[in-house]
């Protein structure tokens, strides 16, 4: 290793890690003198990093001069001001070879079957074209709001393990949202820049995901205090990632653990007499599962439910026994279902709907939101997960 190399990584030590990130190091006695030797560092290092670029103008070959990783040498650059040629854009302009038929009623995207007007915006993800698409749906309705530009995984395909920087593809719910505030708390105040002024939290891995195998977390979509036409569009560990002022806009339309982002690698469309077909088989199905319920019909309820079932901890055969067991009251009961969304992907379909369930007779009453995750088996759909909120 040479000199220079020892120059900066210290200083991207002393950078990025902070009194707040360690509180022992407040008791450090010698902490002013520490703090007086980083600004030595800092120029020292600033100085050699202005010359090796002026040098080769080139951020790559600086970066294998200096014996770091571009995207270090990005950062020092950025804590340290110096004015450096960072990459070229490699963002392609944004082309939706589909624009025709987003325009066109007859063809609807074919991972929107259902969609109500309770929550009425839905995000769509094109990996392929780095295209982030708000849609509205209102009372049977399409409306293309607005596309905007996105950057997403590193590696292409779809996520499969933890740390493998590629973007998951399937159908999930934004469920929190963090602040800038909140974000120099969580991720600390020198790696709070690359999430920008706003992040929206994702439920990968959701039920799908866990019956495929996938793995990983900390999934988000947010945006980015970097220069966003400075990298490129494939760019990210695995997060979609916009622009602050793009972010701003998203945050209009979102509802926490209403508003689906639906992640897909290229988005297909379809003729809406397909659509409506396949609505119609969903809500026969969903349907025969909520008479079978408020019956308590058990053989035909568990029908419905896959083998590979799992949730709230327990497998097929123990949900049957649970509702064997809670159905043995006779206690008569009423389940309806309203406001559906269905959305698909992949051979999977998550269906969201308010649901209402009381006792008759008696004042006991819920209502909430039921998610059902479904899988195709046997040229049927069958749910691996479900859960109320």
């Amino acid at each position: 290793m040479n000199f220079k190399f020892y120059t900066v990584f210290f200083i991207l030590l002393f950078c990025t890690v902070t009194m707040e990130s360690f509180p022992f190091a407040q008791n450090l006695p010698d902490s002013k003198n520490t703090s007086t030797e980083i600004q030595i560092l800092k120029k020292f290092a600033a100085s050699s990093i202005k010359k090796t670029l002026e040098k080769t103008n080139d951020l790559n070959e600086a970066a294998t001069i200096l014996g770091v990783e571009t995207d270090e040498l990005e950062q020092l650059c950025i804590l340290l001001d110096i004015e450096a040629p960072f990459k070229q854009p490699e963002i392609e302009p944004v082309a939706i070879p589909q624009l025709n038929k987003l325009a066109d009623d007859k063809y609807w995207p074919e991972v929107i079957v259902e969609y109500n007007s309770t929550y009425p915006y839905v995000i769509i993800v094109e990996k392929d074209t780095h295209t982030l698409m708000l849609f509205k749906y209102d009372n049977g309705k399409r409306q293309l709001i607005d596309t905007f530009e996105c950057k997403t995984g590193k590696n292409h395909g779809d996520k499969k393990t933890s740390g493998d920087e590629r973007t998951p593809e399937g159908i999930y719910f934004l469920t929190q949202k963090y602040s800038r505030k909140d974000l120099n708390k969580i991720v600390g105040k020198t790696n709070a820049y690359l999430y920008g002024e706003m992040a929206f939290v994702t439920d990968f891995p959701n039920a799908i995901d866990h019956l495929q195998g996938k793995g990983g977390s900390g999934i988000w979509l947010h945006g980015t205090d970097e220069p966003f036409d400075a990298t490129s569009s494939n760019k990210t560990r695995g997060c979609v990632v916009t622009t602050n002022e793009t972010i701003k806009v998203l945050d209009k339309y979102i509802s926490v653990n209403k508003t689906p982002m639906i992640i897909v690698n290229s988005l297909d469309f379809i003729e809406k007499s397909t659509i409506e077909n396949k609505k119609r088989e969903v809500i026969q199905i969903i349907e025969g599962w909520r008479s079978s319920w408020e019956d308590k019909r058990v053989q035909d309820y568990i029908e419905y439910y896959s083998p590979s079932f799992e949730s709230q901890g327990m497998t097929r055969a123990r949900w049957k026994k649970d509702k064997e067991i809670k159905w043995a009251r006779n206690n008569d009961i009423n389940i309806k279902t309203d406001d559906y969304i269905f959305l698909e992907h992949n051979g999977s379909m998550v269906v969201y709907f308010n649901q209402h369930y009381s006792i008759k007779n008696t004042n006991y009453s819920t209502s909430g939101f039921k998610t059902l995750y479904l899988v195709s088996e046997d040229n049927s759909w069958k749910i691996v997960a479900e859960h109320f909120q």
